[in-house]
Order: structure tokens, then sequence, then C-alpha cells
């Protein structure tokens, strides 16, 4: 005598549809899955997916801050800026680049308190010499141009040649 299948009658979570669950699967699958198809388990899970690991929700945020331990220098993700900031940080994205959604906080910070947008040829300067020190105090601007210059320039503060 044959033995009988053992069958499990499911309800997708997706689609809302009854499916059958045999107990080929073994018994620890017979009883997690939850969809039809693998396609429904894609769809069901992709949005959910993407809105719980993003941006604020995301375990590892960090409040749209990165520091990049090869130059030193703390980045602002873009995205994390109210409206008005973001306008001014997209103005100032450069060729150099690293990232198309970051960008240095002290040129950010400088471009903020001078009312516009940096060119690539001002050079913001941290005063004290301690890249992550960000104040307003602490920066300053300096405009220089490779083409123009024979000598180097020196901050009369902290001796930093450029």
């Amino acid at each position: 005598m044959p033995q009988k299948r053992i069958i499990r009658k499911k309800i997708c979570l997706n689609c809302k549809k009854e499916f059958i669950c045999p107990l080929r699967y073994g018994i620890s699958k017979w009883k997690a899955r939850k969809f039809c198809s693998i396609r429904c388990g894609a769809l069901y899970y992709s949005p959910q997916r993407i809105k719980r690991m993003t941006g604020k929700n995301n375990p590892s945020w960090k409040k749209g801050n990165y520091i990049a331990s090869s130059i030193g220098y703390k980045f602002l993700t873009i995205s994390s800026l109210s409206l008005k900031d973001q306008q001014l940080a997209k103005q100032m994205v450069t060729k150099r680049k690293i990232n198309k959604n970051r960008i240095l906080e002290h040129r950010f910070i400088m471009a903020k308190k001078i009312g516009r947008p940096l060119n690539s040829s001002e050079i913001v300067h941290h005063i004290d010499g301690n890249k992550l020190n960000n104040h307003p105090d602490n920066l300053q601007l300096l405009i220089f141009d490779n083409r123009n210059c024979r000598y180097p320039i020196i901050c009369p503060k902290c001796g930093y040649q450029f």
C-alpha cells in the first residue's frame, strides 16, 4: 500500500491565494513557507526592506555624517539636509567628488557662512589644523590659483603651506 502524501493548505501573505505546501520540503520548510512562489516572496519583502533599511531607518545610520579615514575630513549626506541646504550643496558638486550624495562638511559650512556656493579654486582652511573641527570661527576661506602662484601660501597662524 503506497504512503499517503501529506499536504497542507496555506494562504500566501502577498497575494492572499491559497496554495498547497507538500511535505517534500521537509518539516522546517513546510512550517516556514509563507508564499506561493518565489516571486510573491520577493514582491512582499522588497518594498518593506527598502523602506526599512535606508537612511534613518538603517541601524548603521550616523545622522548623515561620514568620516573618510583616507583623507580625515568629515562628509555630510546631502539627503539628510533641509531642502534649502540641499540646493546649496548640489550647486557645489564638483567633478572630483568622491560620492554624488556626500559633500565635505567644512566646505558646506563656509558656503552657508558666506551665502553662496564655493568655486573649485577656493580652499577652506582649518586654522587650528584639526580637520574635524568645523566650527565657522575655525574656518578660513582662501582663493588659490595654481597658474598665477609662484610662491607657496603660508598660513600665518598655523604655518601650513599650500
